[in-house]
């Protein structure tokens, strides 16, 4: 196959972090199987790549207004010149991350079938992002979907949402894993007190960060270490001194603070974006390295394994208060422990995973060469009835 992985609004912390990590393993292992595979970025502050194809948008103006406009007529263009250079690819398939719509995008689906990948409800996730982008999501969303030829979705709970299933779309549920052999366990640290950490991009609702400080106000023999936030993003109550602010960082300076973890937090809030599971990365990074986890919410690989370097609790608000003696009897006892390999790699292993995911690829295309057969055998049919007349009318 010869595939164009495309992505919308992709920003430069999604490439540097696990998204595009993700991304980038997931191009490897095609091309590993045997196929052809570029990635198209469409993007505001992404740099040019030699091995991706950058398109760039913005605009400035001192005018809100002005300036909104102007960014989204910049945001048309680069999409425009991308789907140019998509189709000049000549794909058999394009495997589009899920993003907020843009014109021109219904071009896309010209080029070749389109599998779209979607990661959340993001019909949940848009309204958290004021009026305009949740009216611009359920506006676009519908057009993406009912255009493309299948979906795939990183959880079951997502796979079974009507906002996907309205559409009788082929659709297969493949959750995020990790390539776990190119990862090298950390050796567990000797900390004193234990550290926790938690790395993210935004301070998002269903992030629960507001709990994860409430129990570090509550447990100062505890420390705790946030990437990719500043302590001005959180009002004083909250900047506790058992809790450092890191900043975005690049992907080897995070590694080093998760080498000094003891445990490391999944999303705490879940429920706030009227979810129950995921396969979150950060989860699947922190295994790879050896880090045991806290999931508060259902994983679609990991709950229910009996994993003791798992501390499963209830996706519900006060989740870490409410259980803060079993909260810290698990971080207590996780020093110096490793997350075993044996019982991670059959779980999260990526390697399976993208094999299910290219087979789904070559069922949308078997089902699209046979559309395309059968509507070459009506056409042939009705222009050989009697006076060229169509059978089928």
């Amino acid at each position: 196959m010869r595939i164009a992985y495309v992505a919308l609004h992709f920003q430069h912390i999604y490439r540097k972090g696990g998204v595009g990590r993700k991304m980038h393993t997931q191009c490897r292992l095609w091309r590993e199987a045997g196929h052809t595979v570029q990635l198209f970025l469409h993007s505001p502050d992404l740099p040019p790549d030699a091995a991706d194809s950058v398109f760039r948008f913005g605009a400035r103006s001192t005018l809100p207004l002005v300036g909104g406009v102007l960014l989204e007529i910049s945001r048309s263009r680069a999409l425009h010149r991308l789907i140019r250079a998509v189709a000049a690819y000549q794909p058999d398939l394009v495997y589009l991350r899920y993003g907020l719509y843009t014109l021109p995008l219904r071009q896309l689906f010209r080029v070749a079938p389109v599998v779209v990948e979607t990661n959340t409800n993001d019909v949940e996730e848009y309204r958290h992002r004021g009026w305009f982008i949740d009216r611009l999501n359920r506006f676009g969303r519908g057009i993406i979907f009912r255009q493309a030829a299948g979906f795939i979705a990183a959880s079951r709970e997502i796979a079974a949402l009507p906002a996907f299933t309205r559409f009788h779309k082929p659709s297969r549920t493949i959750s995020n894993g990790f390539d776990l052999e190119r990862t090298a366990l950390l050796p567990a640290p000797a900390n004193q007190p234990p550290r926790v950490a938690f790395a993210g991009t935004s301070v998002a609702p269903w992030y629960g960060l507001d709990q994860l400080l409430a129990f570090a106000g509550e447990n100062p023999d505890i420390a705790f270490d946030l990437v990719g936030y500043q302590p001005e993003q959180f009002p004083p109550e909250q900047r506790h001194a058992n809790v450092r602010f890191h900043g975005w960082m690049e992907a080897a300076r995070v590694r080093g603070i998760l080498a000094a973890a003891d445990v490391v937090c999944g999303s705490l809030a879940l429920y706030r974006n009227r979810m129950q599971e995921v396969s979150s990365l950060k989860i699947r990074e922190a295994l790879a390295y050896g880090i045991p986890v806290i999931l508060a919410h259902t994983d679609s690989d990991l709950s229910g394994q009996g994993l003791d370097f798992v501390l499963e609790l209830p996706n519900r608000e006060g989740n870490l208060l409410d259980n803060s003696a079993q909260v810290r009897d698990f971080i207590m006892a996780m020093r110096g422990r490793r997350a075993q390999r044996s019982a991670v790699a059959p779980l999260i292993g990526m390697q399976a995973k993208e094999a299910q995911r290219l087979a789904f690829f070559e069922e949308i295309l078997d089902r699209a060469a046979g559309r395309s057969s059968t509507a070459g055998r009506s056409s042939t049919a009705a222009r050989s009835a009697p006076g060229g007349r169509d059978e089928r009318a």
